[in-house]
């Protein structure tokens, strides 16, 4: 009966260690975590979700897969490389609501402005496209030097919500000055 008790607390024991080992492995791995999250939080690691496409592809794909009616899809994270062909104007952008409340999606901000974008030069084909300018980026625009847009490519960052006859409609939050070191 003795033999029996040490036998099981040994086993209690070894069983005990193995527990310790674990939690302290889930404790090491989580307190890793959680440091990554404060470099998050700190800008330190922050990924891209916006996925780098080709402007003049998605033109092209934009308007084959057009078939009369306006086609909405999943909003897309995109960025891409264009040049400012107009300032923004306001416009009636009814339609992009519509577009998101299809898909149960409410955007963060208003977009009420529109502006023209050309496919970089030396494409094979330079096209211009309207995209929607959210109101904030739109009124950064207006307030920046335009001799940072004129004739210039510059990274364009928005998602991708409807194909129609012209092309895809695009909603753009935010514009990478290329050489500068921040964005609008």
């Amino acid at each position: 009966m003795i033999f029996n008790i040490r036998k099981s607390a040994k086993k209690i024991k070894t069983s005990f260690l193995y527990f310790i080992y674990a939690a302290t492995t889930v404790l090491a791995i989580t307190s890793t975590v959680n440091a990554k999250g404060l470099l998050v939080e700190k800008n330190y690691l922050i990924e891209d979700p916006h996925i780098r496409i080709d402007l003049s592809d998605l033109i092209k794909q934009s308007k084959s897969a057009y078939s009369g009616k306006i086609a909405i899809i999943a909003p897309n994270n995109i960025k891409f490389l264009a040049t400012l062909k107009t300032l923004p104007e306001e416009k009636q952008s009814s339609y992009i609501y519509t577009a998101l409340s299809v898909m149960n999606i409410a955007p963060n901000t208003e977009i009420n402005y529109q502006a023209f974008v050309s496919t970089p030069a030396g494409t094979e084909k330079q096209e211009v496209i309207a995209v929607y300018l959210t109101n904030s980026l739109a009124e950064k625009i207006k307030k920046t030097d335009l001799s940072v847009f004129r004739n210039t490519t510059h990274t364009w960052h928005g998602y991708h919500i409807y194909d129609y006859s012209k092309g895809p409609a695009i909603v753009v939050e935010n514009v990478d000055i290329d050489n500068r070191e921040n964005t609008l």
